[in-house]
């Protein structure tokens, strides 16, 4: 086998490469670009470590005669590559928890308007009615719907009926407290739920 020194070619050809995306890598957190470090680039830096690691392992495996720098670089080859596997398995944590919250907030909201949807409305109130008494408070439900809505499709078409849905949505939210519950039923049709209404204040 071509051997440069001690090292084989291929050995000092993954050194070139780790060191190229290290660079690359440094140049975008700590240079002057506005450009910051993408998923892709950190996962190939990561991925040419743990080549390294190994390339570097088998090399030292393969030696007869094993000098302290050896020893230096089969521990940093180990760390290396440890490193690597808690990175990703970090990586694949935090990627699995986005998606549960992804398809929870797309199974509890409403499409169109980003509002909870009814099965999240019926839930919330149940829980409320439940706390009645023990807190001291009872639910304030508004029901709401638009005033000629069917004629505002037929006439100006769907994607007008679409935009007047999503501004009434942001309307109640910038306009209602925080701890209101606005959800969207089907169609024209949105409720609020105000479950802090105090019951001494309300007799």
């Amino acid at each position: 086998m071509f051997e440069i020194g001690s090292q084989p070619w291929w050995l000092i050809a993954i050194d070139a490469l780790l060191l190229l995306a290290l660079v690359v890598l440094a140049r975008r957190s700590f240079g002057k670009t506005d450009q910051p470090i993408s998923y892709t680039q950190f996962n190939v830096a990561t991925v040419v470590s743990a080549v390294w690691s190994v390339a570097w392992m088998i090399h030292l495996s393969n030696k007869n005669s094993i000098t302290q720098t050896d020893k230096a670089i089969r521990f940093a080859s180990i760390l290396i590559f440890a490193l690597y596997l808690l990175t990703r398995l970090t990586l694949e944590l935090r990627n699995n928890r986005q998606e549960i919250k992804r398809l929870r907030t797309k199974i509890q909201s409403d499409s169109l308007t980003s509002l909870p949807n009814r099965e999240i409305a019926l839930e919330h109130l149940s829980n409320a009615l439940q706390t009645v008494e023990e807190l001291d408070f009872k639910p304030t439900v508004l029901h709401l719907n638009i005033d000629r809505f069917k004629s505002i499709n037929d006439d100006l078409g769907h994607t007008a009926g679409d935009a007047l849905l999503i501004e009434i949505s942001k309307r109640l939210r910038d306009t209602l407290d925080q701890r209101c519950l606005i959800a969207r039923l089907s169609g024209d049709e949105f409720v609020v739920v105000d479950t802090q209404q105090n019951l001494q204040s309300s007799r």
